[in-house]
């Protein structure tokens, strides 16, 4: 009985959570906007009775995840994750409580999903700056505070130059694209009481290792993980990460 109460639990929780993702795009569509921006418009609003319980459901569910590689090293490969492998990486608990995140990335692609979990798993804002303009992503974090964003360089490179600082920001995360210390340096002065990380990530493993600056040292602990073959960095992906997902060529 208690396996069926939790199940059921689950079904209305993506029920209303599908109901939400469905006003906020009618929302958007009657508004004739793409994106976030800083003039009156509709706000959604919902309320949970128990939204840890929601969180919980989220997280010990079997649920599968499809998305697709970006393609840039071949044919894009579609790529079936689980809840847990999508959230193998998120860091739960009080300290991670008060985080307000701006949204950067495209939701479907795998750093968007892990920005989601992050956020949700800690019950944290969520605020979309995902294709706003320079403009709108400072009003943005100015209006909000927030707190943490992840996002590409390309999406750095659009904040600059340097004549705008954000103090709340206490961590960025940069991921997806070649980096270089110019765009490092740039960042810590729009972003100066943030710690700033460099991530190397995969689709089919999501987040492997973290760098502060613009070159990535391999631990040495993992270093028979990861080879270098034709200018190509080829990883060897862990067995238990393996078991949780499953990869379509």
């Amino acid at each position: 009985m208690q396996n069926q109460n939790t199940k059921i639990n689950f079904l209305v929780g993506l029920f209303v959570l599908g109901g939400i993702v469905a006003l906020l795009f009618l929302a958007l569509q009657a508004a004739n906007l793409s994106s976030f921006s800083t003039s009156k418009g509709y706000e959604v609003t919902a309320y949970f009775d128990n939204i840890g319980g929601l969180i919980e459901a989220v997280f010990s569910s079997q649920s599968q995840i499809t998305i697709f590689t970006s393609g840039t090293t071949g044919q894009p490969k579609e790529v079936v994750h689980t809840v847990q492998s999508l959230s193998r990486s998120v860091r739960r608990g009080d300290k991670y409580r008060d985080s307000i995140w701006a949204f950067a990335y495209n939701p479907t692609h795998m750093a968007g999903l892990q920005v989601f979990f992050q956020a949700f798993g800690n019950g944290n804002t969520i605020v979309n700056v995902f294709n706003s303009s320079r403009d709108e992503v400072f009003a943005a974090i100015d209006a909000q505070g927030i707190t943490h964003i992840s996002a590409t360089p390309t999406f750095y490179r659009l904040l600059l130059p340097c004549d705008h600082v954000c103090p709340t920001m206490r961590r960025v995360t940069l991921g997806g694209e070649k980096s270089d210390r110019q765009l490092y340096d740039s960042i810590g002065c729009i972003f100066p009481n943030a710690k700033i990380n460099n991530v190397y990530a995969s689709t089919e493993a999501g987040s492997l290792f973290a760098a502060r600056g613009d070159a990535f040292r391999i631990p040495p602990e993992l270093k028979d993980k990861f080879k270098e073959v034709d200018g190509e960095l080829l990883i060897s992906i862990p067995a238990r990460i393996l078991r949780e997902l499953r990869l379509h060529r």
